[in-house]
């Protein structure tokens, strides 16, 4: 079930978002492109089949990256075999 994820995105709390941009774009020749969510901008660049996520926010240190991976046979699937297990899903898929 859980035995070969894929990373689709890896998700980074940063300070400042601007500076942040720039020294991926600058110091490492991505190509990060700022985008307007529903919480505010945020940032996205593409490093090879990861996605790398960047949005602003005062967190403590230690609470990033945050890795969002997909799940080859789908989340449906997943959750039906947990369920089948005896697994109580909480909050539906």
């Amino acid at each position: 079930m859980l035995r070969n994820p894929i990373v689709g995105a890896v998700v980074f709390f940063v300070r400042e978002l601007v500076r942040t941009v720039a020294w991926y774009r600058d110091a490492l020749g991505l190509e990060p492109r700022t985008l307007e969510g529903h919480d505010g901008p945020f940032a996205l660049a593409t490093a090879g089949p990861i996605e790398l996520v960047f949005i602003e926010r005062n967190e403590p240190a230690g609470r990033t990256p945050i890795v969002v991976f997909r799940l080859a046979s789908g989340i449906y699937d997943v959750v039906e075999s947990l369920a089948a297990k005896g697994v109580e899903i909480v909050v539906p898929a």
